[in-house]
């Protein structure tokens, strides 16, 4: 079984790319999207608060894990909060986690595009999603999103196996494209 965390900051087309992925993939990843849990069950619903909705998520990639042969996590690796950037999971809860389920390996995907791109598809997307559009704001997450994927690697390279990769999702969402973050969520070596 083989885990994947493929994360970036919001805005970047991580879920776009993943609805190609799942389109054009013979073997259909399962994707469990936090984003949509924290924000269904703290800020919509405000059934739970962000501590239990990490448990939730842990339980859900963890059943996930035990029933899929790829489970990919769509992921930020650093989420703002009013004290300051933090993981999405806190890292000792990832830990754990990966303790429990010993996937084959842990793939770190971090996708990427230049501040200016982003804010082009924040400011497109801004009915629809609440984020921060100013550019300062994008380069301040993007500098600390890296910073996080980097420990995120840290944390899980001495109990498993993990590969981290960087996807350039500046252009158009092409066959080469897919294909080619396709070849990179399948290895293992």
């Amino acid at each position: 079984m083989r885990l994947v965390f493929f994360g970036g900051v919001h805005g970047v087309g991580k879920t776009s790319l993943l609805e190609k992925i799942s389109s054009v993939s013979d073997e259909k990843p399962f994707v469990v999207d936090l984003g949509e849990l924290f924000w269904e069950h703290v800020y919509r619903m405000g059934d739970k608060t962000s501590d239990e909705v990490e448990e939730l998520a842990m339980d859900e990639i963890e059943m996930a894990c035990r029933a899929h042969s790829i489970v990919i996590c769509n992921w930020h690796y650093a989420v703002w909060t009013p004290e300051g950037y933090i993981p999405q999971i806190a890292l000792s809860r990832l830990a754990s986690l990966v303790d429990r389920i010993r996937p084959e390996c842990a793939r770190l995907v971090l996708v990427k595009a230049p501040a200016r791109v982003v804010f082009k598809r924040r400011t497109r997307d801004r009915a629809i999603k609440k984020r921060k559009i100013s550019l300062a704001c994008i380069e301040e997450e993007m500098a600390q999103t890296e910073h996080f994927y980097r420990l995120h690697h840290d944390v899980l390279s001495p109990q498993v196996k993990t590969l981290s990769s960087v996807f350039d999702n500046t252009g158009p969402i092409n066959g080469a494209a897919i294909k080619r973050l396709g070849k990179i969520l399948h290895e293992t070596s």
